[in-house]
């Protein structure tokens, strides 16, 4: 599996969960996670 990342790591989120958090955004991810923050990109 090949994953590509979308953008540059930010690494001081506030929206993405509890507490201040580091956020990857990435493409081609095929993980279908439960509570995925973007499943339309899996």
């Amino acid at each position: 599996m090949k994953i590509r990342l979308a953008e540059e790591p930010q690494p001081d989120s506030i929206v993405d969960g509890e507490g201040i958090r580091t956020v990857i955004w990435t493409q081609g991810c095929n993980h279908n996670c439960k509570g995925c923050h973007n499943p339309r990109n899996t």
